[in-house]
């Protein structure tokens, strides 16, 4: 066991879209425009992690469909300076170049430093302070690692075995402006099958997950803390350049900030409330709209073993 004195501070955030080359979106500054006003709040944290909603644009076979990503090359200087570290690519949209792209993707980001998981089989670790944490993300898709799919989510227990702090993401949940709550069922959108996102979360905390974090609603859901594990169900939309909804609840997001002891137990935690103005950019929301939502959500979910006192996350007794 690593002593539980040892602490790490992670930051997590939502769906990323740095741009799309399909519609000529490109941002400025290599891609750091974006992040220009929220990144320090990431600087200090021991790793950080988001979701990359898209794929970049390489070797592109046509995909139908009515939204696809992709992102372009020009903005990878603005990620490596943006402070996040980790990506996951498990989602429905690293596909939307096809099977070439979606491999190359995962190439360079991996080729630029960053942690990233999400293509079927694949995991990442990385070893701070003497402690080893691995990172392992899942969505509702054959092409990455599946809830759906026992082998893959045997990956939780086997990885678990061999780091002393284990993150899982996964990319799952029904989407849109009602998306907002936690339902203990199997969820739908359009008729895709998008599972039971409490279910898994709690599997994979069973399982040897030490934090879990959701994305995929578009809209940001409620957290709650299980067996001392911490869980967020949906951090929404993070930042865009283009692309995205930017409608109220779509606009509301939150960097979630954690502190972890060596063992990966919650310790405390702290809502960083943004808002995306148009055409996605990430700034402090003084207005603290997702602290207010986050508390009603957990209220009205029946979330456990969580309160929110100002924009502190404190650990209650739970079942």
């Amino acid at each position: 066991m690593i002593t539980d004195t040892l602490i790490l501070t992670f930051c997590f955030m939502g769906d990323v879209l740095p741009g799309d080359f399909l519609k000529n979106r490109v941002p400025p500054d290599s891609g750091f425009y974006l992040f220009k006003d929220v990144y320090n709040f990431l600087e200090y944290s021991d790793l950080s992690f988001a979701n990359f909603e898209g794929t970049f644009n390489l070797d592109v076979k046509e995909r139908r469909k009515d939204y696809k990503f992709l992102v372009p090359l020009s903005v990878i200087p603005g990620l490596k300076k943006s402070k996040i570290k980790a990506f996951s690519i498990a989602n429905n949209h690293i596909y939307d170049g096809g099977e070439s792209s979606a491999k190359k993707t995962y190439e360079i980001l991996k080729k630029e430093g960053f942690l990233v998981s999400g293509l079927k089989g694949s995991f990442d670790t990385i070893t701070i302070k003497g402690i080893k944490v691995g990172f392992v993300a899942f969505s509702v898709y054959d092409y990455t690692n599946s809830i759906f799919n026992k082998d893959d989510l045997s990956l939780i227990g086997d990885i678990s075995k061999n780091v002393n702090i284990l993150v899982v993401s996964f990319h799952a949940g029904t989407e849109g402006d009602s998306a907002i709550h936690v339902k203990d069922k199997f969820e739908y959108f359009y008729g895709e099958k998008r599972g039971n996102v409490k279910e898994f979360a709690r599997f994979a905390i069973d399982n040897g997950a030490d934090v879990v974090y959701g994305h995929g609603p578009h809209v940001i859901r409620g957290l709650e803390i299980y067996k001392d594990r911490i869980v967020s169900y949906s951090l929404g939309n993070f930042a865009a350049y283009g692309g995205f909804n930017l409608k109220y609840p779509r606009n509301i997001s939150f960097i979630l900030k954690v502190k972890l002891n060596g063992n990966g137990e919650f310790l405390e935690g702290e809502i960083i409330p943004i808002i995306l103005q148009a055409p996605g950019i990430p700034k402090y929301d003084h207005s603290k709209e997702a602290v207010f939502l986050l508390k009603r959500l957990i209220e009205e979910d029946k979330l456990e073993g969580v309160k929110i006192e100002g924009e502190k996350i404190l650990r209650v007794n739970y079942k």
